[in-house]
């Protein structure tokens, strides 16, 4: 008797009371089978929820195809006009450096290049860089006390999102533009000369590289002088409505394919 005593008390020593004790292997084996069942539920959920998403994806994607190819297929009627916007911002430099911009001007323009907006942003922080010599802005355009069309970031989100809300939004480097504006668009209403390959270099190492919107319009447009003093929003963002017009039926059938072959790879 001893013997079998002291043998279960080393057992316990080397293996723990789950070996030898018949209620604490009971107890053991019930919190491994709740913990399995917890994981279980999560995989569950967590299935569930990229199921939603995948769905919610090619829910976009099917919208973006069907808008590219309607596009694509159709010259624009003075009601269908109305559906593009062109946007250009210009911004000054803040901080101790200048280097990092914030908004200072936002620009809209219709189809033809009709203006829609054209407003000057108030700056709360301290400008140190105006880029007046690039931006046009002057220190009296942008500070709190300012003229009366300088209107609060506020205020000028609040006007650019009414304008472009449900529109496709055509624009050179728009990823700037809306960082500055501090307000998103979705990625299948946006058309960005910056990024449309036919409007790119290739670098020496094979990739394309976005050019300047000056360059653009001299190549594409035949129009010599743009940009060459300060910029003004109103003719940048027109200027990137003339490129968009120019290869429309290009650039929405390359949308159209990109948004099935998206498509093919969320069904999967």
């Amino acid at each position: 008797a001893p013997s079998v005593k002291k043998s279960r008390r080393l057992a316990k020593q080397k293996l723990g009371p789950s070996y030898t004790d018949s209620s604490v292997v009971f107890r053991s084996s019930s919190s491994l089978q709740k913990r399995k069942f917890a994981s279980i539920n999560d995989a569950v959920k967590k299935s569930s929820s990229d199921a939603l998403q995948a769905s919610e994806d090619l829910k976009k994607l099917k919208r973006a195809e069907n808008l590219a190819r309607k596009i694509a297929s159709h010259q624009p009627s003075d009601s269908s006009k109305t559906l593009y916007v062109g946007l250009d911002c210009e911004m000054v430099g803040v901080g101790s450096s200048g280097s990092k911009s914030v908004l200072a001007r936002v620009s809209l323009t219709d189809y033809d290049g009709e203006t829609l907006l054209d407003t000057h942003v108030k700056v709360s922080e301290k400008v140190t860089d105006f880029r007046t010599h690039v931006s046009g802005i002057r220190p009296s355009d942008i500070k709190n006390k300012s003229r009366i069309s300088a209107v609060t970031l506020r205020r000028a989100q609040e006007m650019v999102i009414e304008v472009i809300e449900g529109k496709v939004v055509v624009g050179h480097g728009l990823s700037n533009d809306f960082k500055c504006l501090m307000i998103d668009h979705p990625k299948y209403m946006i058309r960005d000369t910056a990024k449309f390959r036919p409007y790119m270099r290739k670098a020496g190492t094979g990739k394309y590289k976005p050019r300047k919107l000056r360059d653009l319009v001299k190549d594409f447009l035949g129009e010599v002088g743009f940009q060459e003093g300060k910029h003004d929003s109103c003719e940048d963002a027109h200027a990137a409505m003339k490129l968009y017009r120019l290869k429309r039926g290009e650039w929405e059938r390359e949308m159209e394919e990109k948004a099935k072959k998206s498509k093919k790879r969320v069904s999967k």
